[in-house]
């Protein structure tokens, strides 16, 4: 409701999303997830967007509790905010790290070994450039800081010897990195061993106090991982919703979140672009980090969202959530008619088409 309520305002006010972010301290990233449904918006951010006098609050009177609670805790806001900077941005944002592609150890650089090393350890590298390592279990990952960044991390395995040159050669010393261990053991040794250097006030190295502060944690957060199944469910939901548009009614079961759409929507519409927004932000999110979707999942989101230069009969509901929602990577750009087909569905009424009534 309250993010429904800000493109609203916007629209009102003749703001871009990215205008309306800013001014609730989000930066263009953030903007863009939380407008396109990817990225929830935390207590924090909803205490902080009820505090600017001139939002309006329509039909949101339960969160005038929390506004008042919010003048007494801004220096609990704003430890809460970097915690949701790295728990939210970041985690989000991961990259796994890739192994050197030289094929020669030949004049090999210090950064293309410590690559090797840390690709064979599966190590990602966050949005802020903080080097981790990952625990996972069954569809969560726990993210565990070893490095603020890549050119400390290859400074401190030359600093302790992992790497090094021999002559024409570039060497690392294994028995040094896994300490004798092998498997799991083994990286964890390498991962302790090599943050613990970094970390201690006698090597010399400037760490940034956030780092530090989430690296002396035993993590620092954990995400859903099992996308692709998560992606599936939501292709299922929109499907659902659309072949029964006319009789469909929001569940009155919590979900997995523990809200009950009935009571957390203010209609159906607003359920299902919810539904469509976070679809496309995770399938564009796993396209992008190259993780297989699978053929199936893949026909049946290609299928729902009229991507597949087929004329399918749900666009007709879809499309027009598509046309005026910016989506990752995507600003939207709707014409009038866009405009005035998402109106229609947003009033419960739609022209109908010839093909309707045949």
């Amino acid at each position: 409701m309250l993010v429904e309520a800000l493109r609203r305002y916007a629209d009102d006010n003749d703001l871009t999303h990215v205008e309306l972010g800013k001014r609730f301290g989000f930066n263009a990233s953030k903007t863009g997830n939380v407008f396109s449904g990817r990225t929830r918006l935390s207590g924090d951010d909803v205490l902080r967007i009820l505090e600017d006098p001139d939002f309006a609050l329509p039909k949101l009177k339960k969160y005038i509790a929390y506004w008042r609670l919010r003048r007494d805790v801004t220096a609990v806001e704003r430890d809460m905010r970097d915690s949701d900077t790295v728990s939210e941005d970041t985690l989000f944002s991961a990259k796994r790290i890739q192994g050197s592609v030289l094929t020669t150890t030949r004049r090999m650089p210090s950064s293309e070994l410590a690559r090797n090393i840390m690709s064979g350890y599966h190590w990602w590298a966050l949005r802020t450039g903080w080097i981790c390592s990952v625990a996972t279990d069954k569809a969560t990952a726990t993210y565990t800081p070893i490095a603020p960044d890549l050119n400390t991390a290859v400074e401190a395995m030359k600093r302790m010897k992992w790497i090094y040159r021999s002559g024409d050669l570039s060497c690392v010393d294994w028995g040094k990195v896994t300490g004798g261990n092998v498997g799991q053991a083994a990286a964890d040794h390498c991962a302790t061993t090599l943050r613990d250097f970094i970390l201690a006030p006698d090597t010399g190295f400037d760490v940034d106090e956030h780092f530090r502060q989430a690296a002396e944690c035993t993590g620092m957060g954990s995400i859903r991982v099992n996308r692709v199944n998560e992606l599936s469910e939501l292709i299922d939901k929109v499907t659902a919703i659309a072949k029964d548009w006319i009789g469909y009614e929001l569940p009155a079961e919590p979900d997995e979140y523990g809200y009950a759409p009935s009571t957390f929507y203010a209609d159906k519409l607003d359920y299902l672009e919810s539904l469509v927004l976070e679809a496309c932000a995770i399938h564009d999110q796993l396209q992008e980090e190259g993780v297989p979707i699978g053929e199936d999942v893949k026909q049946a989101y290609d299928c729902i969202m009229s991507e597949d230069g087929s004329a399918n009969r749900y666009a007709v509901y879809i499309a027009p959530i598509l046309a005026v929602n910016d989506r990752r990577g995507k600003m939207a750009t709707p014409s009038p008619e866009d405009r005035k087909r998402y109106n229609a569905l947003r009033t419960g009424h739609r022209r109908v088409r010839r093909s309707d009534s045949v």
